[in-house]
């Protein structure tokens, strides 16, 4: 950046009135100009030496050892230490007491430090309104219409008769959980997702609302006459799926612009803008709003990697790569190079610790990570 962009930047820095994305812009500037540096901070007081900086009286930085005869360099060096001592997002390594700590892969070894896989977490919602904690020891919930018990036949609550109302079941970012619906469906509920359902399916159709992504298991079901089978429908934004007893995912984020519905068995009708398209098993449809549906044959491995436990890339964009680390490990991605677009391959178990993950990315010689944790977040930089 140039001295004019630094002065700017710094100035809406201290008066509050910067954007993450500048916060972030100047907070890497001070990063990479000093990552090389040494610190000694035996005997420092901070305090003393944030007043000195604000008053403009520090004549000598103690804090960073270098040669410069740059008035730039020494104005700016005093400027980002202002940054440094007033700021919770600081990028220094050795630095004792700071609660932030920004490591390369290679240099997060402990595991007490590193960010560890996410697990079995979701919140329960029910139409009455009460709101359950879902344990993160049990693997999912079986529901009916009397009852709600974990998978394990361990009671989680009575099912008050709300006939027509809906439940919502949850999942944060690093959290999954298993369903069993009311009709006997299951559904494997993914990160960052929701699933919302009737406590007792209607008697001409089965329909539950998604966002996110959830793996389907469906049960076959009859109407009243015994004899036509009776439907199941997954509404998401962009398209409505139809199937009668079949095995499917769909990936529905809203943060994606791609909805996509993958078919292991059986046969799906999927609805969106046009006429409706029947998949067969082995096949994807793609859905964009506004555009075509594609029917595209599907990598099923890949496509159902997270239920199985993998994170599976085959020709995938760094960026969708991201999109799912940051889904499962709760952390945010930070690009400071131009790489989303590069395409990576790969696969490795999404019960490692994000240091493990990272570094078999690595590995492929595409991208470098550095991973920053501070008390309130994490982040995971992406650069060339």
């Amino acid at each position: 950046m140039t001295e004019r962009e630094v002065k700017l930047l710094l100035a809406k820095y201290n008066s509050g009135h910067a954007t993450s994305q500048e916060k972030n812009l100047l907070e890497m500037w001070y990063y990479n100009e000093f990552k090389n540096r040494d610190f000694d901070t035996e005997g420092l007081d901070l305090d003393n030496l944030k007043s000195e900086i604000w008053h403009g009286t520090l004549q000598k930085s103690r804090l960073i050892h270098r040669k410069s005869t740059g008035g730039y360099r020494r104005l700016y060096a005093v400027a980002a230490a202002t940054v440094v001592l007033v700021s919770v997002s600081i990028y220094l390594y050795h630095i004792s007491g700071t609660r932030v700590n920004r490591y390369t892969v290679a240099e997060l070894t402990d595991p007490a430090v590193d960010i560890k896989p996410g697990g079995n977490r979701a919140t329960l919602t029910l139409a009455d309104g009460r709101v359950i904690d879902l344990r993160d020891d049990k693997k999912g919930v079986i529901i009916n219409t009397s009852s709600l018990t974990y998978n394990d036949g361990t009671e989680i609550a009575k099912s008050e008769d709300t006939r027509g109302a809906n439940h919502t079941i949850t999942t944060p970012k690093g959290g999954q959980y298993r369903i069993v619906l009311p009709d006997g469906s299951r559904v494997w509920l993914n990160a960052a997702s929701t699933l919302k359902y009737p406590s007792q399916f209607d008697s001409k159709e089965r329909s539950v609302e998604l966002i996110g992504e959830a793996y389907f298991e469906i049960e076959k079901s009859k109407l009243a006459d015994g004899k036509t089978a009776k439907p199941f429908i997954v509404k998401s934004e962009t398209q409505n799926v139809e199937v009668l007893g079949t095995h499917f995912n769909i990936n529905a984020y809203a943060d994606d612009p791609l909805t996509t519905t993958t078919l292991l068995e059986g046969s799906v009708n999927v609805l969106s803008t046009g006429r409706p398209t029947m998949l067969i098993p082995g096949q994807q449809s793609v859905v964009q709003s506004g555009v075509k549906t594609k029917i595209l044959s599907a990598d099923i491995d890949k496509a159902i990697g997270w239920k199985n436990g993998e994170f599976i890339f085959y020709n995938e964009r760094i960026e969708k790569v991201m999109k799912d680390i940051a889904r499962w490990y709760d952390v945010e991605v930070i690009y400071q190079d131009d790489v989303k677009d590069k395409m990576m391959w790969g696969s490795v178990s999404k019960f490692e610790n994000i240091s493990k993950v990272l570094k078999m990315i690595e590995l492929t010689g595409v991208v470098r990570f550095d991973i920053q944790i501070q008390e309130g977040g994490r982040r995971v930089y992406v650069m060339n």
